[in-house]
């Protein structure tokens, strides 16, 4: 009990140092330059495209717009709504490789999947700086100012672009080992090889620094980069939608355990042109939306329901991560938690296990591996979680 009473101990003082550390990046730039990344790349994870885009934004603008307040104030009315519209311009150039990244990183695998953030990172800085007035790139990225040591010395030697890659390119693996919850060795393990590789880069550039035609190679890579990456995403997804209509195995003694929850007939699969849906003989029909079969009706929808189904849809995202934040600060070992009482559960290999109210599908890691795994939602945005929870 010593021990653990001690294991919690750190753990607690390790989350309190975190969170210290993501806020100490809120009013000292060298470190924010590095958690401001992060949290951008972490937070538009959690949200749908657009309504993240719109969040962001919103984070983005109203910081700026606050940092700079003697540009809209004491400049005059229309002076002040010029700077206004470029600040816009510059929150929307700051934002558009988070968009790309939580646009494509969805329907990629492992660490390919860290890669569309500082590949379209660079495309973006590089187009700015090209074709954008000094104006918007001086805004969207002023903190070119928080350059210090190693970053320094790689800024002089490969351009502006290099740095944008290594820091966003850290950023999106360290949201991928977050998602991934790595133990924290692996995570000190991939934070120290990432640093030597900064400190080495900067090394090699001070001996052979790179020319323009190198750096015009390395953007030509990140091109090739977001277009392969694109085209990747964009395959799997079509594969997911047609998913359905190829069912077999597993899969399809998943429809055949499925009822109209109205009629209670059996269901099958039917393409359409907005896409696939699970069809009865009746004539009911219940969209399959990005491999999610919708049974919900519009009174399923309404009072209280309606209530809890938006709220969660809007923290659907992010409900994991505050249960393991509250969980860090307050030095308690979540794992034991769960299994205090799904370690009750008589589950056996070979099972089949149906979860109401799956949520984002914690409890199924916990579970024997090799059992058949259902859940039902309210909430879309939950089980869209779930899939990609069970994805790793």
């Amino acid at each position: 009990m010593a021990n653990e009473a001690k294991h919690n101990t750190g753990r607690q003082v390790l989350g309190w140092g975190i969170l210290a550390t993501f806020v100490a990046g809120f009013f000292y730039g060298p470190v924010g330059v590095w958690t401001g990344p992060v949290l951008g790349a972490w937070f538009i994870g959690t949200q749908r495209v657009r309504r993240g885009f719109v969040w962001v934004m919103v984070l983005t603008f109203v910081p700026m717009a606050i940092g700079n307040w003697r540009m809209v104030f004491r400049t005059g009315p229309v002076a002040g709504l010029e700077a206004l519209v470029w600040m816009l311009a510059a929150s929307a150039v700051a934002v558009a490789p988070l968009v790309v990244y939580r646009m494509v990183s969805a329907h990629l695998r492992g660490l390919v999947s860290t890669l569309p953030l500082p590949t379209a990172g660079v495309l973006v800085q590089v187009a700015a700086l090209e074709w954008l007035p000094a104006k918007v790139t001086g805004l969207a990225f002023r903190e070119a100012g928080w350059w210090n040591g190693a970053l320094r010395e790689i800024g002089r030697e490969f351009g502006t672009a290099a740095v944008t890659f290594a820091v966003l390119w850290a950023a999106a693996i360290a949201v991928w080992m977050w998602n991934r919850e790595a133990q924290a060795w692996k995570v000190a393990a991939t934070a120290a090889i990432f640093a030597a590789a900064l400190w080495s880069a900067a090394w090699v550039g001070r001996l052979e620094p790179a020319g323009a035609e190198a750096r015009m190679a390395g953007v030509l890579i990140c091109v090739c980069g977001v277009v392969v990456l694109s085209v990747w995403a964009l395959a799997d997804r079509m594969r997911e939608r047609r998913s359905w209509a190829r069912l077999t195995g597993n899969s399809a003694e998943t429809v055949a355990l499925l009822r109209s929850p109205g009629s209670l007939s059996p269901l099958h699969v039917e393409g359409r042109p907005g896409g696939e849906a699970l069809v009865s003989a009746a004539g009911e029909k219940f969209p399959i939306r990005d491999g999610v079969p919708d049974f919900r009706t519009t009174e399923d929808l309404s009072g209280a329901n309606g209530k809890y189904n938006h709220l969660y849809e809007t923290i659907g995202g992010f409900y994991d991560d505050t249960q393991r934040v509250a969980c860090a600060l307050a030095g308690m070992d979540r794992d034991a938690y769960v299994m205090s009482y799904l370690g009750k559960l008589e589950v056996r290999p070979g099972d089949k296990v149906l979860e109401t109210s799956v949520g984002t599908g914690l409890n199924f890691k916990y579970l024997p591996r090799d059992i058949r795994r259902y859940g039902l939602d309210l909430a879309w945005d939950m089980l869209a979680n779930c899939k990609a929870n069970l994805r790793r």
